[in-house]
């Protein structure tokens, strides 16, 4: 058991820095029957917001069912799982309280009715709802906000934090120094549980936690730098620090998986080691495409779990030393043929027009026949005058 969920908080004066959200959420716990606003906890990650649930339905002995919005976009979906929940009692009759997590990802285009649909369980719900955000403010969940009260939780104080890690390096019998201790907390922002997973990832095998130790943790940004990113997930041994790492980098997981890529063979030196990572990264590379044919994002925390996680885990052991980290040749590739990929596509447009076809179906089916058919004089002839290509156009097709 990692030590984020060993010392989660079981009861609400168990949860650090957030006594005003507390009272608000109290107040509106207090106040609310059948038909009242949800609440919505907002926030970055780290700082309470589904612990304080848990926290108190452990103390009023209420059963908490949790949802994940990303995972239930569907209106017909949401309408049957959450609908359901919200009307039901439960199984021994207790009280109960509805935790709707992520409901950032209910919105945009992959959402087919999943707002309107989780607006209407709000109001025929018999037990309270909480909603958990980060940005509630994002314009998508507009309607939504007019059926939630808003409850804010801000940035852990640094002491606070320091409280926390002293707390469990007691418990857990670790001999760890005050400037250690404040440099975990200072570079984790305001998250506590990124604090608790650094800790424990210096911790692993050893009962002191020297100054020296906390390079293996690189620095930790508010906005994580991918070079730092990329430091924690090849020294940690720690899974959920691995994954949990790339929410504050400004990157899509789709560019990271190619910076883990390249990386690899730089950081792990052993060939065991180096096999096993890759193949984390194939596996995490399988979902990458289920994401790209099937839109299906419910695929991504998975491909996330292998290509930080999985690759993390690849080594027996940390590799004390300092690794010069290089940006994806497939990425700098990209940006050489982005000019070449444009012009591309342009003309495949303007030929499916022509063809009453998509873009895709003119690259996979039409472009490899054009291309053959070039290689004759006459068929060369008709193709350039019937889709007016010009000499640019014959090149491309002929170095598909």
């Amino acid at each position: 058991m990692g030590w984020v969920e060993k010392y989660a908080p079981k009861k609400l004066n168990e949860i650090i820095g957030q006594s005003k959200a507390i009272s608000q959420f109290l107040e509106w716990y207090e106040k609310w029957k059948p038909g009242d606003k949800a609440a919505m906890f907002y926030g970055q990650t780290g700082r309470g917001k589904t612990a304080l649930v848990y926290a108190f339905a452990n103390e009023k002995g209420l059963d908490v069912v949790e949802v994940n919005a990303s995972d239930w976009r569907n209106k017909d979906v949401i309408e049957e799982v959450l609908g359901r929940a919200s009307k039901q009692m439960s199984l021994f009759r207790r009280g109960k309280i509805i935790l709707v997590d992520e409901v950032d990802g209910i919105a945009g285009r992959e959402d087919r009715g999943g707002v309107g649909a989780l607006i209407k369980v709000i109001k025929e719900s018999k037990f309270p709802i909480v909603l958990t955000a980060n940005d509630p403010y994002d314009k998508k969940l507009a309607q939504l906000r007019q059926y939630v009260k808003l409850i804010e939780f801000g940035k852990v104080h640094m002491n606070s934090i320091v409280a926390k890690l002293k707390e469990i390096c007691k418990k857990e019998g670790i001999e760890c120094d005050d400037s250690v201790l404040k440099q975990i907390a200072r570079s984790s922002g305001g998250d506590v549980r990124s604090a608790i997973n650094d800790l424990e990832t210096l911790a692993m095998g050893r009962k002191k936690i020297e100054k020296e130790d906390i390079h293996v943790l690189g620095y930790r940004e508010q906005e994580q730098n991918i070079f730092e990113a990329l430091k924690v997930i090849f020294k940690t041994m720690n899974v959920r620090t691995a994954v949990g790492i790339i929410e504050n980098v400004d990157r899509d997981p789709e560019e990271i998986f190619w910076w883990i890529e390249e990386n690899i063979p730089k950081e792990y030196e052993k060939k065991e080691e180096v096999a096993e990572a890759f193949d984390m990264l194939s596996r995490a590379d399988l979902f990458r495409s289920k994401i790209q044919r099937m839109q299906n994002w419910r695929f991504r925390k998975y491909m996330i779990d292998l290509m930080c996680g999985g690759v993390a885990l690849s080594k027996k052991e940390p590799y004390h030393k300092f690794t010069k980290y290089s940006y994806p040749q497939r990425l700098s590739q990209y940006g050489r043929t982005k000019v070449l990929r444009k012009d591309m596509d342009e003309m495949c447009r303007r030929i499916g027009e022509k063809l009453h076809t998509s873009t895709k179906v003119v690259k996979r089916d039409y472009l490899p026949l054009f291309k053959v058919m070039l290689k004759n004089s006459d068929w060369r002839e008709i193709l350039i005058k019937d889709f007016s290509l010009s000499d640019e156009e014959v090149g491309l097709i002929e170095r598909y």
